[in-house]
């Protein structure tokens, strides 16, 4: 069951980067037209979490799923890696829709563990 979950889930997040993408073009576009700078357009900002506590880094990246809320309270699953934690938020390094990578913190509550990281056999057990 998880396994035809698994395109479905990837889909949702490749519509959401095609969106975003679209967003900022059409963004940039009218400020072409408005004869405003490029420059001046609104590039798509993140909510910021500010990491609390002391900082756990990881010894090796972990795949996960997270959740970005953009400033204005969009939400997008992307996949990333957590590379460090304190107990309330998790940082992440993920990919935008333009390709650029980047590192930012999340609320933990907005991370999940890769669900096909977790699998190991084809039936399903430990391999």
């Amino acid at each position: 069951m998880a396994e035809a979950a698994e395109p479905l889930r990837r889909s949702q997040s490749n519509i959401c980067s095609i969106l975003m993408l679209a967003w900022w073009r059409v963004d940039v576009l009218s400020a072409v037209l408005e004869g405003r700078s490029v420059m001046a357009a609104r590039l798509p900002r993140l909510r910021h979490v500010t990491p609390s506590g002391p900082v756990t880094p990881a010894a090796s990246p972990i795949p996960v799923d997270a959740v970005i809320t953009w400033y204005d309270g969009r939400h997008a699953a992307v996949e990333a890696l957590a590379v460090a934690w304190t107990r309330e938020q998790v940082e992440v390094e993920w990919t935008t829709p333009w390709g650029d990578l980047r590192r930012d913190w999340v609320n933990a509550y907005d991370v999940h563990r890769r669900s096909d990281e977790n699998v190991g056999g084809s039936d399903g057990s430990p391999s």
